[in-house]
Formats: C-alpha cells, sequence, structure tokens
C-alpha cells in the first residue's frame, strides 16, 4: 500500500510540474491538473475512508478522485491561463522598449542623412554665356 502510494504520490508531482510550463499546450496542461487532482483527490479519499469507523476505503478514494479529477482541471487550466497573460504582457512591455528604441534610432539617421545633405558639395553652373554656345551634335568641331 505505501509503494502504491509512493508511486501515486511521484507521479502526481511529475504530473503538476508540467501544469507550470506557459509553453504547453492548454489540453495538455488540463489533462495533468486533472490527473493530478484525481490523485491527490484520491489519496484524501483513501484517508479520510480509513479514519472514519465503518467507512469504505475504495469508495472514499473514488468519491475523492471524482471531486478531485474536475478540480485539479479548472485549477490548472487557470493558473495555465494566468501564465501566458503574464508572458503576454511582458512581452508586450518588451515590443514597446524596442519600438521606442528604433523610433530613436530612425530620428538619428534623419538627422545625419539631414547633416550630409547640408554638408554636400553643390557645384555652381556658370551663369556666363560662352561665346560659342551648344546648338546640337557636333563631330569634334564646337563651332559647326
Amino acid at each position: 500500500m505505501r509503494k502504491i502510494i509512493a508511486i501515486l504520490f511521484i507521479s502526481t508531482f511529475v504530473q503538476g510540474c508540467s501544469i507550470l510550463d506557459p509553453e504547453a499546450s492548454p489540453t495538455s496542461a488540463a489533462l495533468a491538473g486533472g490527473l493530478g487532482g484525481a490523485v491527490i483527490g484520491g489519496g484524501i479519499g483513501g484517508v479520510v475512508g480509513s479514519i472514519i469507523s465503518n467507512g469504505d476505503i475504495v469508495r472514499s478514494a473514488l468519491l475523492g478522485a471524482a471531486i478531485g479529477a474536475p478540480l485539479g482541471v479548472v485549477a490548472a487550466r487557470e493558473t495555465h491561463s494566468n501564465q501566458v497573460t503574464g508572458l503576454q504582457s511582458e512581452n508586450l512591455q518588451k515590443m514597446k522598449s524596442n519600438q521606442m528604441l528604433i523610433n530613436s534610432q530612425e530620428r538619428d539617421i534623419e538627422d545625419l542623412r539631414a547633416l550630409l545633405e547640408a554638408d554636400r558639395p553643390v557645384s555652381q553652373i556658370d551663369a556666363q554665356p560662352t561665346k560659342n554656345p551648344y546648338t546640337g551634335a557636333t563631330l569634334g568641331n564646337p563651332i559647326r
């Protein structure tokens, strides 16, 4: 009996750890929670059945498992939902800070572009007309 209880306790502990993984799917978290709730409820029901005089240990354990399974599912789903919500809010905060950094860097780039435009040498067109203005295609003789 002690070996069975120890095995059930260890399996519950291992299954309970999968609930804490926010990357796990909600279904697997609910399944692990239901299994854990059933094992814990069955254990508590068995203990209560053995304490009560004229109590049926098996029926108490089954009743405890039947009550513990849905409670485990609900608790696991809620825990998983809270963890996912927490991760989403952390990621949103990171995205906002990254966007502010990107906007700052874009402003710096625009300022540098404006400085380059201001420092660029501009060629001045000679305003004096030449003696022989270019009037079309030539083959080496500009006066033609």
